[in-house]
């Protein structure tokens, strides 16, 4: 017993020790974190229930909003978190996820608060049919969803905006320093709201290059799929009738409803996305908004390059997409990304993502993960006090243990905060070295989860290195000869947490390390 305490002692007091040369924005310089819940920012038609009803019914649209406790600054950054869902709500989906209170957006949305962001983490409408008869009408209904979803983004903006000019900035937001960020079928929205930003992208839609927005109007002919008229235009600002003409579906129909349209939606300077694409690569232009991508070479639903998306609810092709690869290397054509070259980021996170990337600045791909393994940093459990989204089928699953989870967030923020700064142009380090367990230390160890060897990298000569079990014991020592680099096996480990301790002269550093 006292071996554990003296080992958890000697952790605890390592972790302390980074609170002193923490920065804002950087670090997570808070430790709890408030949370407005179910906030409304406008209501808007779902499609839901018409196969009951037989037609669209008008719902509100909702958020939770998070905040650093006690802060005293009104002008933070503001990430706009848009959770997974497949567009079908859980448990519906026949997923563990599909809601804005998922284990995984919580935490992402914590870590974002108490570094000083605020975050809103809004629901959007989903809705379409896995079972319609054919797989066009299925892809169509998918397409339709993910339109939906842009247009709610861009009313949540425009809230924002109304918030901020009429109500005194009651969310104390910055109106310059906005973020999107999206998980899985989330990061659809953010990718296409920034890229379909004026009428002439717009137009684009029945138009596409390959014709993916067409459907055939029955009499050897072809229709958009996207009607403004029916649908709304692509900021949802306008509202719709669906046409009293024979054979139309849910004939005088609203399917869109304006909400906040008389003011200007905020502008949005990056975006964050977790394994999305854009529904056609024709519309990256110049113009936009920097990028930060992860995304598995091996996604079974949604390519990494450019090929068919596949609906990860129904398993059905839908269209034609271009994944984080892809969407990166046309950036790249236009600069789009060159801003992350303002600092040199040598990170050994950035040094990672770079030895994989094929010089695809802001893009961090995720290696080794299985066709179904697109989204590492999602867990869930039996327990309810870390998933609300319980059901039957859903237990404890090693491919998505907290654990494993949480290794990987590290990792998203690690490589994600430093090019935040530089875009938002916040007063933080943007040279890397920046997951809370890390800060300021001497030590980088990856990578981490890892299989076979760990890597150490150390600023200063060690003279050993320990693998600790979470009991204290010690199940591997190197002597490390005075020297800074080294490569230490774990193929023996049983799968698992460890604590990797570096021993120098002057200081003690222990790490969390993953073995899988």
């Amino acid at each position: 017993m006292n071996k554990k305490i003296t080992f958890l002692t000697v952790i605890l007091a390592s972790i302390v020790s980074l609170t002193n040369a923490q920065t804002r924005y950087n670090d997570e310089v808070f430790s709890s974190v408030s949370i407005q819940k179910d906030v409304v920012y406008g209501a808007n038609a779902t499609i839901l229930p018409i196969r009951q009803t037989g037609h669209a019914i008008l719902r509100p649209l909702a958020f939770d909003f998070y905040s650093p406790e006690n802060d005293e600054k009104t002008d933070r950054p503001l990430v706009v978190l848009w959770h997974t869902s497949g567009f079908v709500p859980h448990p519906i989906n026949g997923s563990a996820t599909g809601t804005r209170r998922d284990s995984a957006t919580v935490e992402i949305a914590k870590r974002w608060a108490k570094r000083g962001y605020v975050v809103a983490v809004p629901d959007y409408r989903m809705g379409w049919n896995p079972a319609a008869g054919t797989q066009p009408e299925r892809a169509e209904q998918l397409i339709l969803a993910a339109y939906r979803g842009i247009q709610d983004a861009h009313t949540f903006l425009r809230f924002m905006s109304k918030a901020y000019a009429e109500n005194n900035n009651p969310y104390g937001i910055d109106t310059s320093k906005i973020l999107m960020m999206g998980q899985g079928a989330g990061s659809y929205i953010p990718i296409n709201a920034a890229l379909l930003k004026d009428t002439s992208d717009y137009i684009k839609i029945p138009t596409a290059t390959d014709g993916k927005f067409l459907k055939d109007d029955g009499n050897g002919g072809f229709i958009p799929m996207v009607i403004e008229q029916i649908h709304g235009n692509v900021w949802g600002t306008n509202l719709t009738v669906v046409p009293n003409t024979t054979g139309a579906p849910n004939m005088l129909d609203t399917l869109n409803y304006p909400n906040h349209a008389d003011v200007q939606a905020l502008d949005f300077k990056m975006v964050v996305n977790l394994t999305g694409a854009v529904a056609d690569s024709g519309w990256i232009e110049e113009s936009t908004v920097p990028f930060v991508s992860f995304h598995s070479p091996t996604e079974g639903f949604s390519p990494y390059t450019t090929r068919i998306v596949v609906s990860s609810v129904s398993f059905d092709p839908i269209i034609t997409a271009s994944g984080g690869y892809d969407i990166h290397t046309i950036m790249k054509r236009y600069g789009n990304n060159e801003i992350y070259q303002k600092e040199k980021l040598d990170d050994e996170i950035s040094k990672i993502a770079n030895s994989k990337n094929d010089g695809l600045d802001g893009l961090y791909p995720m290696t080794g993960l299985g066709i179904m393994d697109s989204s590492p940093w999602e867990w869930w459990t039996d327990d309810t006090s870390q998933n609300p989204n319980i059901q039957a089928g859903y237990d404890d699953a090693p491919n998505a243990s907290k654990e494993r989870a949480m290794n990987y967030i590290d990792t998203i923020f690690s490589y994600v905060i430093p090019r935040v700064c530089i875009v938002l142009d916040l007063p933080c380090e943007a040279s890397g070295g920046v997951n809370n367990y890390t800060q300021n230390d001497l030590i980088k160890i990856y990578p981490n989860p890892a299989k076979t060897e760990v890597n150490i990298n150390s600023e200063k000569e060690l003279t050993s290195i320990q693998i600790l079990d979470l009991n204290g014991k010690v199940v591997a020592r190197k002597d490390a000869d005075n020297s800074r680099i080294h490569t230490i096996s774990v193929a023996n480990l049983p799968k698992g947490i460890y604590m990797i301790q570096t021993i120098g002269k002057e200081f003690t550093s222990n790490k969390k390390v993953i073995i899988e």
